[in-house]
C-alpha cells in the first residue's frame, strides 16, 4: 500500500502515532516535490488526522498551505478536491469559534470559505468542462450545501 494510503487508512482507524510520524516526514518531503498531484492526498491525510486529534487550527493551517499549492496550477482535477478539503475543515474551524463565541474567527473562516469556494467554481468553469460534466460535476454534487460555512452574523 503507499504510504499515503496507509496513512489514510491508519488516520480513519485510529489516528495512531504510525500514520503521524509518516505524515509528517512526508510533508517535510512535499516541500521539495514540485508536482502537485502527489501533494493533495498527503495535505488531505495531514487535516484529517488533526481533526481526528481535535487540532481544528492546524488542520485549518494544513488545508491552506494545500489550498495556496494547488490553485496555483489552476488544474482543478487537484483543485476541487483541495478546495472540498479547505471547506470541510472550514465547517469545523466555524463549529469550533460558534462554541467559543469567537465572532473575528467565525468572520474569518467565512470570508476565506467563500473566497476559496468562488475560485475553485472559476477554475471549474475555466477548465471548459463545466460544473455539470459527469467528471466536473462530482466536486459540487458531493459537497452538501450545509457544509458550506453559516455567516457570522446570527
Amino acid at each position: 500500500m503507499p504510504p499515503v494510503g496507509f496513512i489514510t487508512v491508519e488516520t480513519e482507524l485510529s489516528a495512531g502515532e504510525d500514520a503521524s510520524r509518516m505524515l509528517g516526514r512526508l510533508l517535510v518531503e512535499l516541500e521539495l516535490i514540485a508536482d502537485t498531484q502527489f501533494a493533495v492526498p498527503t495535505y488531505q491525510a495531514a487535516a484529517s488526522l488533526a481533526l481526528w486529534r481535535g487540532d481544528p487550527a492546524d488542520a485549518r493551517r494544513v488545508a491552506d498551505v494545500a489550498w495556496d499549492r494547488v490553485r496555483t496550477t489552476e488544474d482543478w482535477v487537484l483543485a476541487a478536491p483541495t478546495a472540498s478539503t479547505l471547506l470541510g475543515v472550514a465547517a469545523e474551524v466555524a463549529e469550533a469559534a460558534r462554541d467559543r463565541r469567537d465572532l473575528g474567527t467565525l468572520a474569518a473562516i467565512h470570508a476565506r470559505a467563500e473566497a476559496v469556494l468562488a475560485e475553485v467554481e472559476r477554475i471549474v468553469d475555466r477548465s471548459g468542462l463545466g460544473r455539470t460534466s459527469s467528471r466536473a460535476g462530482r466536486w459540487t454534487r458531493s459537497s452538501p450545501p450545509e457544509r458550506r460555512v453559516a455567516p457570522a452574523a446570527g
